[in-house]
């Protein structure tokens, strides 16, 4: 399972990016798989889905 944290802003130290993105650069968390971290993804996804207009 990966974290990924946008780093991309005129502030960030792109120097911690180790992924790359459409927009710049992102940093990456390798986690190991555990069952009650994926049910609270899961849960917050479900209750947080973005229905505005597109974002980019």
């Amino acid at each position: 399972m990966w974290y990924i944290i946008n780093n991309c802003s005129p502030g960030a130290n792109k120097a911690l990016n180790n992924l790359e993105s459409k927009f710049g650069g992102a940093i990456g968390y390798r986690l190991m798989y555990e069952d009650t971290v994926d049910t609270l993804i899961r849960v917050y996804t479900e209750e947080n889905e973005y229905t505005g207009p597109e974002l980019y």
